[in-house]
């Protein structure tokens, strides 16, 4: 009688205890990725750098033909303070601020335009991306992708960035076939060629050449974000 009123008092502890839980499984319905590394660590985007790190080395040689042309006609200016009229020396100074203002107007252009590009290609390969992604999404059973950027704590197992990564560069390749081709590079020199440059440089007309300027450091005007400085 005793056993059996054990029997009777431990099933209901069991009975009563409530249903058992089981431990929490991540969201089947939710993955992650870095949008940013998607980007940047693919073979689309290594090729926009590498073109953008070409033109930049275009750059910077023209940035030091640019540099020695307005040093020499500085220096020229300077030389000739003393013994020119003050009218005379005003006119030439103004031309020559005139033509400095013009190349750097000139360098922001070529900069916006370069952003521009940059801005469009990675547009191009999030629009390209997406069926990739839309398949990885099926494949793992998810409804909803976010950007674990914007995601305050996730597991990691929900991140699919890395096979995300490796699978667009599958099927997208480095994006060369359909890229839209750099901007021409506006010529600091022809945008200063309007104006009337200073006389008296090397008894010529106050442009120097070429070929006389190269090895001159220090680009004038703003550098462009992303590319290798000198």
């Amino acid at each position: 009688m005793r056993r059996r009123a054990v029997i009777v008092g431990l099933l209901a502890l069991v009975c009563g205890a409530g249903p058992v839980v089981a431990p929490a499984q991540p969201s089947a319905g939710l993955r992650t990725v870095n949008r940013r590394r998607l980007y940047t660590e693919s073979r689309f985007a290594a090729r926009v750098l590498a073109m953008l790190e070409a033109r930049a080395a275009a750059i910077r040689e023209e940035n030091a033909t640019v540099t020695a042309m307005l040093e020499a006609e500085e220096l020229s200016l300077t030389q000739r303070r003393a013994e020119s009229e003050p009218a005379a020396f005003r006119a030439l100074a103004s031309a020559f601020d005139t033509k400095v203002v013009q190349i750097r107007e000139a360098q922001l252009r070529r900069q916006r335009a370069l952003e521009d590009w940059a801005a469009a290609e990675e547009r191009r390969f999030l629009r390209a991306a997406q069926p990739v992604l839309r398949s990885l999404m099926a494949e793992a059973g998810a409804s909803v992708l976010l950007d674990e950027r914007s995601v305050l704590l996730a597991l990691p197992e929900l991140d699919l960035t890395d096979p995300a990564i490796a699978r667009i560069d599958a099927v997208l390749g480095d994006g060369a076939d359909d890229a839209a081709a750099l901007p021409e590079m506006i010529s600091l020199i022809d945008a200063a060629a309007g104006v009337a440059p200073v006389p008296g440089i090397d008894g010529q007309d106050g442009t120097l050449d070429a070929g006389d300027m190269s090895g001159r450091p220090a680009p004038v005007g703003p550098d462009i974000p992303g590319l290798v400085q000198p």
